[in-house]
């Protein structure tokens, strides 16, 4: 019996090198059909329910949750503003579509956020602004932004455990957003501590199959401009309180939304349900199966408002209606947004050059 030829796996390498990126999406497709199966399809329940409900949503609610959502964008959008320098840094209207542009791109793509933040240099970039700032600029955003959000969900949900309004959903969440806040705030003394710093670097190195990822990016955040950055904004106290406050307003008028969202339906829920279905979908979308952790944050979010109080059919309409405000309407935005920075820079190059 003959040996196999040591090549004969070669044409199959080569044809899954040529379709890499159709077989990518094949696959992200197919994550997102089980998501949606066997994870968000039953705890949609009775679809008739939820479709005789849409005759009777509040519109001025409604209304509310859209002008929510458009502060909390907007409050993002000068977030970025204020962390680019000004001598180089483009009008807020230009700031603003490259920032919504990386947002749609963002929602696109599992573990979106890099696929954005490169967009937004490269559009940055095209209008005179430094790479480096730029992308020094949205690292630091991105990250303070997550650190921030996490001590509000923590603050929140702690708030509420130590009133005795926990609940089974409240406890794990408030742990996992506790093991955020702790390992940002080993991280940010280790930046000063060498003997600490080494200690993070051995524990992120024992992670199995992350830790060399892991090790890679402590040791760029300490070594790259990044950290510079941080410590020239923490050294301006007004400006570290205006980035905190337009990073708080960026998720608080978020979680408003989704409020006014789930009252335009009827969930007449409290503050509590909010708190812990907003952090439910933080930490879902950390899950990187589907982009933005759609399917995953709704299969989190519904049980816990209906857990809370809310018929199913409300719960479902509210939290899918503020899903189609939160994450599918800025990709049609960030669609849009890029095409009209793309068409101007065309037509001044064409302009320019006639």
């Amino acid at each position: 019996m003959g040996m196999a030829s040591p090549d004969g796996g070669q044409p199959v390498r080569a044809w899954i090198a040529r379709n890499r990126r159709a077989l990518s999406v094949g696959g992200h497709l197919l994550i997102l059909g089980l998501v949606v199966w066997f994870l968000v399809r039953p705890q949609i329940g009775s679809t008739q329910d939820s479709l005789a409900l849409l005759s009777e949503v509040q519109v001025p609610w409604l209304g509310g949750a859209i002008a929510a959502e458009l502060v909390s964008l907007t409050a993002y959008t000068f977030l970025t503003y204020r962390l680019l320098a000004p001598a180089t840094r483009p009008r807020w209207w230009t700031v603003a579509r490259v920032d919504i542009s990386a947002i749609g791109l963002g929602k696109c793509l599992p573990d979106g956020g890099a696929a954005g933040t490169a967009l937004s240099v490269r559009l940055f970039a095209l209008d005179g602004v430094p790479a480096g700032d730029a992308a020094v600029a949205k690292v630091v955003q991105g990250l303070g932004s997550a650190v921030l959000l996490q001590v509000l969900v923590f603050a929140g949900l702690g708030t509420a455990v130590a009133l005795g309004l926990g609940s089974t959903w409240a406890s794990p969440l408030l742990v996992v957003a506790g093991g955020f806040v702790l390992t940002a705030t080993l991280i940010g003394l280790g930046l000063s501590r060498p003997r600490l710093w080494s200690w993070l670097e051995r524990v992120a190195g024992g992670v199995p199959r992350f830790g060399g990822r892991l090790v890679g990016l402590l040791r760029g955040l300490r070594d790259g401009q990044g950290l510079a950055h941080l410590k020239a904004v923490g050294a301006t106290p007004v400006l570290l309180a205006e980035l905190i406050l337009y990073s708080a307003a960026n998720w608080v008028f978020d979680a408003l939304a989704l409020w006014m969202a789930l009252e335009s339906f009827h969930a007449d829920v409290g503050i509590r349900a909010i708190l812990v279905a907003y952090a439910a979908q933080a930490i879902g979308t950390w899950i990187p199966l589907t982009p933005g952790g759609l399917g995953v944050a709704e299969s989190i979010m519904i049980p816990a408002v209906v857990a809370y109080g809310a018929t199913r059919p409300a719960a479902v309409d509210g939290i899918l209606a503020w899903r189609l405000l939160s994450y599918w309407i800025p990709i049609l935005a960030g669609a849009a947004a890029y095409l009209s920075l793309t068409t101007r820079r065309d037509r001044s190059k064409t302009t320019s050059d006639g």
